[in-house]
């Protein structure tokens, strides 16, 4: 009877470890799981449309880098019904005609009001918009890349 009695303990133990062990890593499944959800969450909550993004610079393929000047005077937006971009600059505001097909942006007529600054970034800034094809958005940063592989204008999302 003795042996029986040991036997089944140590039955029960194995399998009680067991358990335990599998129930561990169920739990350990869950949570990655669970980060991997909340971060393709966090990643496809923003669009490009129906956001403002804030420039803040352009790194171009000969590793130069225009940066913006301070504070949200270079704001981006694109508006899904219209099909228009609209922005403002250090100077003037203007505005245009977007189009997107998955990653691949073109845009252009653009038209802005013509009041002269001295100083203003606004032609460097249009130049590189003008030269723009495609995008990629990460968490909340806006990438538009530009064609040929020219360079990338970096955006940040503006704080709502």
């Amino acid at each position: 009877m003795k042996p029986t009695i040991i036997i089944f303990l140590a039955m029960s133990l194995l399998v009680g470890a067991g358990f335990l062990t599998w129930r561990k890593d169920t739990a350990s499944l869950n949570d990655d799981a669970t980060k991997n959800i909340q971060a393709e969450d966090q990643n496809q909550s923003l669009e490009l449309e129906d956001n403002e993004w804030v420039w803040l610079y352009t790194e171009l393929q000969n590793g130069q880098k225009v940066t913006a000047p301070e504070g949200n005077e270079f704001v981006i937006s694109f508006d899904s019904k219209a099909g228009r971009i609209v922005s403002r600059t250090d100077c003037n505001s203007l505005s245009g005609i977007f189009a997107k097909d998955g990653e691949v942006l073109s845009m252009g007529e653009f038209v802005s009001t013509k009041m002269y600054c001295e100083g203003s970034m606004e032609g460097v800034y249009v130049d590189h918009l003008a030269l723009v094809n495609s995008f990629v958005i990460e968490g909340k940063t806006l990438r538009l890349i530009q064609n040929r592989d020219y360079g990338v204008m970096v955006f940040e999302l503006v704080s709502s």
